[in-house]
């Protein structure tokens, strides 16, 4: 299993789409969950992908992605075996 580490980036985007109580938010913390207990990552139907910054002087990020089943939801994360880092969560999928 690994740690959980939320980036403020993620946790921006979270509270942004207001998913608080919701179906969505209930499949995004199983998502999530099955993320931090996988044996390994990426899973197969990740994909991986850059991941453009916020800050214009900042470089991109190498980061998989993984769609919540059943919710246009795009968790954006880079793993290691012991640390799963959330990046973004996007309403739109990776291109």
């Amino acid at each position: 299993m690994r740690l959980l580490r939320l980036l403020p980036s993620y946790s921006r985007d979270y509270a942004g789409l207001r998913l608080g109580g919701t179906t969505a938010a209930r499949t995004l913390a199983l998502t999530i969950d099955a993320l931090v207990k996988a044996d390994a990552l990426p899973g197969p139907g990740d994909w991986t992908t850059l991941l453009q910054p916020r800050d214009p002087n900042a470089i991109a990020t190498l980061a998989n992605v993984r769609r919540a089943r059943g919710c246009n939801l795009w968790i954006w994360y880079v793993a290691s075996d012991a640390v799963l880092t959330l990046h973004a969560l996007t309403n739109v999928p990776p291109v």
